[in-house]
């Protein structure tokens, strides 16, 4: 799983927690350690050992400082690795 964003204000307003769901259930949550800048900062997740699941979904919260600011969403994939 991985997710890439953007912050107009990186030092206050930035993603604070991603979580992973499948059917409905967290399967997955992490903090996120967000560099103070307004570059694309991208986040994963790897499960090890690998596991299989059906109908996966991320959500990541956010923190906003003011009604200014803005947090652009650049990427948020799943990632499948083929063991063949």
């Amino acid at each position: 799983m991985e997710f890439c964003a953007r912050s107009s204000n990186g030092n206050r307003t930035k993603p604070t927690q991603m979580d992973i769901w499948s059917y409905g259930t967290q399967i997955s949550t992490q903090s996120i350690s967000w560099a103070s800048n307004n570059n694309i900062q991208c986040f994963s997740h790897t499960f090890n050992p690998r596991v299989f699941y059906r109908d996966v979904s991320i959500s990541v919260r956010l923190h906003f400082a003011n009604l200014a600011d803005q947090i652009t969403l650049y990427r948020a994939e799943v990632i499948i690795a083929n063991d063949h």
